[in-house]
Formats: structure tokens, C-alpha cells, sequence
């Protein structure tokens, strides 16, 4: 209990000193921690064919190993910098893949997503903002396939890789009233031919209980394209998010 309250003090304290800071530089912060319920779509070239797996919203909670999600926004007038987190560890098992030539597979992937850009208010008005944004996003995926023995002996491999990518993206938000708001966020990066590429989509709406805290609520698909040593490797993630914001 003490450790707790020390935490929660010296987070408060971060806070107000945060919050101070804002007010003489001229700088509004936003920090976004989430936890999205992503269903997986995943599919992997192997020599024999192609496994496809995945993981409806529901099994997610199940196969999940791991997940970290969190997003900060720091704006000053029209100008603004936005990183995003994305990191997931799943599990997943495929029944019979390959026509019966492996009893079952069971794969674990994951992945890391940082996206890194800076963004411009290109239009602004008492109830609705446009900002376009570029930079890059670093990708990480990673995915260990165990094939259990079938008509076919077993085998394990694990396609590894890592990369950044330049990403252009567009945000349109607006003001319901005092205390709803929402929002829709697209973007796009990589080499934008379909084979090594990564988008995502996003909307929310969120309620605001005072000018510091609110919550929100929305759906995300993220999908990403990778040739992997010489294997065409693509995941889909779709689902739910609900998140906690703090602006200082």
C-alpha cells in the first residue's frame, strides 16, 4: 500500500508539474493508454502451401500472451507530434493445415508497431480540425510455426523481420457538444504496391468528464504486407478499442 501511494503521489505530482510546464511553453500533451480487442487474420507462404490461421475478438483473450497499446501527442498551434504503440503477442492453433499433410500448427506472432510522425492543421474551426501527417513507422514481426507430424513429418520454423517504412496519414476530428467528441484516422506506408505495405483505419467517439480525463471508445483494422524470407507473410487485425486519455 505504501509503494501504491507513493506511485499514485508522485504520478500526480508529474502531472501538475506537466501541466504547469504546458501552460508557459505553449504546448497541449495527450496521452492515450488503450487496450484493443484486435481479431487476427493471419496467413504464411511455406513451400508445401499456404496456412492461414486466426483468432476472433472472443479468442483473443484466450490466445493473448501479451499487449501493450498507447499513444502521445504533443501541439503547439497548428503544428503537431504524434507517436503510437502497437505491440501484441498471440497464439493460435490450425487444425489439420495443408490438407491433412501436418496434424495441426501452432504459431505465435508478433508484433511491434511504432509510427512516428509530424502533423499539420491544415484546417481548423470552433467544431471541426483536418490534420495531414507524415513520417515513418518501425515494424517488427515476428512469427514461430511449429507443424505438428501428419501424412508428413514435423517441422518448426520462425520468420523474423524488421523495418521502417515512410507513412503519410489524415485526421479528421470534431466537436459534438461540451463533452462528446470523435474522430477518424487513416493512414498508409511502405512501398504502396500490396506486397510490402502497411495501413490502418481507425474512428472513436470520446466523452470528456473534465478538461484533463476522458474516455473513448472505437474500431481499429490494422494490415500489413511482408515478404519474409522469400515467404508472403500478412496479418490482419480488426476489433474494439476502448481507451483513457490524460491532457496536460
Amino acid at each position: 500500500m505504501r509503494g501504491f501511494a507513493r506511485i499514485t503521489t508522485t504520478s500526480i505530482f508529474c502531472l501538475c508539474a506537466s501541466q504547469a510546464y504546458a501552460q508557459q511553453t505553449g504546448w497541449d500533451y495527450r496521452l492515450t493508454m488503450y487496450g484493443w480487442l484486435a481479431g487476427l487474420d493471419q496467413s504464411i507462404e511455406t513451400p508445401r502451401g499456404t496456412i492461414d490461421g486466426n483468432l476472433h475478438v472472443s479468442d483473443v483473450l484466450e490466445g493473448l500472451d501479451m499487449a501493450l497499446m498507447g499513444t502521445f501527442e504533443a501541439r503547439r498551434d497548428r503544428w503537431g507530434i504524434i507517436t503510437d504503440l502497437v505491440y501484441s503477442d498471440l497464439s493460435l492453433t490450425k487444425e489439420n493445415p495443408l490438407r491433412g499433410a501436418y496434424s495441426s500448427a501452432e504459431m505465435s506472432p508478433r508484433m511491434t508497431a511504432l509510427t512516428m510522425m509530424g502533423a499539420y492543421r491544415v484546417s481548423q474551426s470552433d467544431n471541426m480540425s483536418v490534420d495531414l501527417a507524415a513520417g515513418l513507422r518501425y515494424m517488427n514481426v515476428d512469427i514461430d510455426t511449429t507443424l505438428k507430424p501428419g501424412s508428413l513429418a514435423g517441422r518448426e520454423f520462425d520468420l523474423d523481420d524488421s523495418w521502417v517504412d515512410p507513412v503519410i496519414g489524415m485526421r479528421v476530428s470534431g466537436k459534438f457538444n461540451e463533452k462528446w467528441y470523435g474522430s477518424v484516422y487513416a493512414d498508409i506506408g511502405g512501398q504502396l504496391d500490396g506486397d510490402n505495405s502497411a495501413w490502418q483505419a481507425l474512428a472513436y467517439v470520446g466523452y470528456a468528464f473534465n478538461p484533463t480525463w476522458s474516455a473513448e471508445f472505437g474500431y481499429r483494422h490494422m494490415h500489413v504486407e511482408k515478404e519474409i524470407r522469400n515467404s508472403d507473410v500478412s496479418l490482419e487485425l480488426s476489433g474494439p478499442m476502448i481507451g483513457v486519455t490524460a491532457r496536460f
